[in-house]
């Protein structure tokens, strides 16, 4: 799990709009060195009244990054609730036979 910390306060780290994708602002964390470190989304709703450019410091993205990482663990967590899942009734089946 990437840290919020190191991507948004990480030197040499960035934001870039790649594209706009139903309505989201979608754009990339990129680290200078290492390329691109994670995408994450800015929903229509929060683009209110706003300016965004096309490339800026991660700072002012802090919200969406942070979703995106929660987003991200929960989906992980699901995962591997399905692989717990699965295995168990593998063993079962397996015991059955």
């Amino acid at each position: 799990m990437m840290d919020i910390k190191g991507l948004v306060w990480g030197e040499g780290n960035y934001v870039a709009l790649d594209r706009v994708e139903n309505g989201n602002l979608v754009y990339n964390l990129l680290d200078k060195n290492r390329g691109t470190l994670l995408k994450f989304k800015v929903p229509p709703a929060d683009k209110l009244g706003a300016t965004f450019q096309l490339t800026d410091t991660p700072r002012l993205f802090m919200r969406w990054i942070r979703k995106e990482l929660e987003t991200r663990k929960q989906e992980e967590v699901l995962r591997e609730e399905g692989r717990i899942a699965w295995e168990k009734e593998l063993s079962e089946k397996e015991g059955q036979a």
